[in-house]
């Protein structure tokens, strides 16, 4: 009798493509030209980023290809600049398998102003690649810095590569055309100081901004990764609700994807712009387009701006159950955290609150043949000093558990810092990483947030991401 040969399922690579990506190796993997070092005074993540001095100087590194299946690359980085930096120019240019340039994936061009400000923000910055050629074999990531002033420098920390389902689907999505592609009522296209490249969309009151993106082409109940940055140059207070909704052929209105809010004084006390990350719901049948909006409401006239829109395709909505602690702390096991109701929350009204003697938060996830693929985890923290300075570290770890709840092996672990002094305003950090493979047997993930004992500072954590991408 013929035995029945057994199907082996093939998951394409879903990890971070960029080995060493916090610098924890030094540059082990790492490729520079001209003068560069690495910094460990208050790094975003881990122990160590690497540091590009005032001189003109690059860093690349060539990531193979081998398993994308032709997918575009989602790119995440963090930077940090002292107060006179220089302009930064981020690439991915496609390489044959003779390390020959054959296409470029996305340039950015980072100005200094974007980098630089009354109070050194970080700054995690999002971008989609177009896909690859069907013979590309590497992706070289590449960072180049022009020549800045003596003792000026650009600091780059927990990098991110990783393949997703689309392209970013937002037409003129970082404004460099204008308004193109979008509908405004009191929006105004703007040219100074861009996240990215040259534009941005900029309101000077409440205002309405939205763009119907086309879906018709993607698979049925698919989820969408929504990513914006924000800025406020007056010291006004504005509340955007973010939606996305879905649209049938016609562009009437099915349902609702997303509604996020930022809240009045989010953005308060911050000069660089934040940058935000969210899930969708599902799409339901019928649907065709999704329409992005950001509507704005303040008191007076204020100058709000709007940049680097991305909007792609991923496999599973959010999985996190109240990911923003609006519903106070359901759903989460913890000790020594609350939520509180603020102004400043970095999405919603709430936020979940670590006190100085230390703390933890976790969820068990429960995930759907879950062997061999991986996940997105992102969260905003703020630290608030409660002295005349406040440092505060905190641990964000995913655990694979079996289907008895038994640990089975490590996903992700990651170590995040923020300060807070009485010279600079209390502003948000925003983490995102990419958990290795899930193990056979894998049933479940344990996402867990630990706060070490702090002498002078608390710690608010809100907005959690967990999805497959």
């Amino acid at each position: 009798m013929r035995r029945r040969r057994r199907r082996i399922r093939r998951v394409p690579v879903c990890a971070n493509l960029v080995q060493n990506p916090r610098f924890e190796a030094g540059f082990d993997q790492w490729n520079f030209s001209g003068s560069l070092g690495l910094a460990t005074g208050l790094p975003f993540a881990g122990n160590q980023a690497i540091r590009m001095h005032s001189s003109s100087s690059s860093i690349w590194k060539d990531v193979a290809l081998a398993g994308v299946s032709g997918r575009p690359l989602l790119l995440s980085f963090n930077l940090f600049a002292s107060l006179e930096a220089a302009d930064l120019i981020v690439e991915v240019i496609w390489l044959d398998r003779h390390l020959r340039a054959i296409g470029v994936g996305r340039h950015m061009y980072i100005g200094a102003d974007t980098l630089t400000g009354e109070f050194n923000a970080k700054i995690t910055f999002f971008e989609i690649t177009d896909r690859p050629p069907a013979n590309a074999a590497f992706a070289r990531l590449q960072f180049s810095k022009l020549e800045g002033d003596e003792n000026s420098f650009i600091e780059i920390d927990q990098i991110i590569l990783a393949p997703v389902r689309s392209i970013n689907l937002v037409q003129n999505y970082g404004f460099e055309s204008g308004l193109t592609e979008w509908n405004a009522s009191d929006f105004v296209a703007d040219y100074d100081l861009p996240l990215v490249g040259g534009g941005h969309a900029r309101g000077e009151g409440d205002g309405l901004l939205s763009q119907e993106v086309y879906i018709g082409n993607q698979p049925l109940g698919s989820s969408y990764l929504l990513s914006f940055a924000l800025s406020l140059t007056e010291t006004a207070a504005v509340e955007t609700t973010v939606r996305v909704q879905w649209l049938d052929r016609d562009s009437n209105i099915i349902s609702q994807g997303l509604q996020f809010l930022v809240p009045e004084e989010s953005l308060l006390g911050r000069s660089a712009c934040l940058t935000y990350l969210a899930v969708t719901s599902p799409a339901p049948g019928g649907a065709v387009w999704a329409r992005i909006s950001f509507e704005t409401q303040g008191a007076g006239v204020f100058d709000y701006r709007v940049d680097q829109v991305l909007f792609s395709r991923i496999l599973t909505p959010n999985l996190v159950q109240n990911p923003s602690f609006e519903n106070d702390l359901n759903d989460w096991e913890f000790d020594s955290t609350t939520t509180t109701n603020t102004l400043s929350a970095y999405e919603g009204n709430w936020v979940a609150s670590m006190p100085a003697s230390g703390a933890f938060l976790e969820q068990q996830i429960p995930l759907n043949r879950a062997a061999g693929r991986c996940y997105l985890l992102s969260f905003a923290l703020k630290v608030a000093r409660l002295a005349e300075f406040g440092e505060a570290v905190l641990l964000a770890k995913v655990l694979w558990l079996d289907r008895t709840g038994r640990e089975i092996g490590p996903g992700l672990a990651l170590v995040a810092r923020g300060d807070h002094s009485v010279a600079n305003a209390s502003t948000w950090l925003v983490y995102a990483a990419i958990t290795d493979p899930a193990p056979a047997g894998a049933a479940a993930a344990k996402v867990l947030f630990t706060m070490r004992s702090s002498e002078n500072a608390n710690l608010a954590l809100d907005h959690v991401v967990f999805a497959q991408l």
